[in-house]
């Protein structure tokens, strides 16, 4: 965990799973992106939602700079576990057209 926002990171086989914490907003932006910065052994991130109750237009704006790394660096990026409500907003911003989601 790196710090107040709740997010920790697991790296196994070439996976980097990213578990979110309760809020994804502009204030988890450093920790989020402490999480994958300079991992250059990533084959495959996965962003887990499975704690997410709330995230704002900030969120978005990270995953999408999350995306474009992955894209440099040709590796998949995987949305896990989002709840309806979040599934939803994502689904409005085309999210579901840019990113894997499981």
């Amino acid at each position: 965990m790196f710090g107040g926002s709740g997010i920790t990171s697991q790296l196994e086989n070439g996976t980097l799973t990213i578990h979110l914490g309760r809020k994804f907003d502009n204030a988890a932006k450093r920790e989020f992106q402490s999480a994958y910065v300079g991992r250059e052994e990533v084959r495959r991130y996965v962003i887990d939602f499975r704690t997410v109750t709330m995230v704002d237009s900030a969120a978005l704006g990270m995953l999408l700079i999350l995306r474009a790394k992955a894209g440099e660096e040709h590796v998949e990026v995987t949305l896990r576990h989002l709840k309806d409500a979040i599934l939803s907003i994502f689904k409005v911003a085309h999210f579901d057209k840019l990113f894997r989601i499981e």
